[in-house]
């Protein structure tokens, strides 16, 4: 995932999008809000700029990012935010599936995608087999 295509603005857009995605799912466990603060450090973003974005409105607007591919990131960081326990429960693939059109994204992408992960539980997921579900949909 490259985060430096991103704006300061857009990078804070994911941060808040995985905080909410937890937060709806479910209450956030410890190895969520880890994955969150690892993003977070990639990002740039600090301690105190974490819990900001943490504590921000939650209607405060979001902009997402216009191009096909940043916005397949966002979806990258939610799904493994939703694999981080090892587990994509329905509760978590409908959430991502709504995210995923919400983006913009077809749903059965994202199905298919949430199936990659899913054969791939523990183990590192294979991007050719990613790539694969994405060539299938692409514009």
């Amino acid at each position: 995932m490259i985060n430096e295509s991103y704006t300061t603005h857009e990078k804070r857009t994911i941060i808040a999008k995985l905080y909410r995605f937890s937060n709806a799912v479910r209450p956030m466990k410890p190895k969520e809000v880890a994955y969150i603060s690892h993003v977070a450090g990639t990002f740039g973003f600090d301690e105190s700029e974490l819990q900001e974005i943490r504590e921000a409105d939650e209607n405060e607007h979001l902009i997402m990012p216009k191009g096909e591919r940043e916005r397949m990131s966002i979806m990258y960081y939610l799904m493994f935010l939703a694999r981080v326990d090892g587990v994509i429960n329905e509760n978590e693939e409908s959430a991502l599936i709504s995210e995923g059109m919400n983006m913009g994204l077809s749903p059965i992408l994202v199905y298919d995608l949430i199936n990659v992960l899913r054969k791939n539980k523990r183990g590192s997921i294979p991007p050719k087999e990613m790539l694969f579900q994405i060539k299938k949909y692409l514009n």
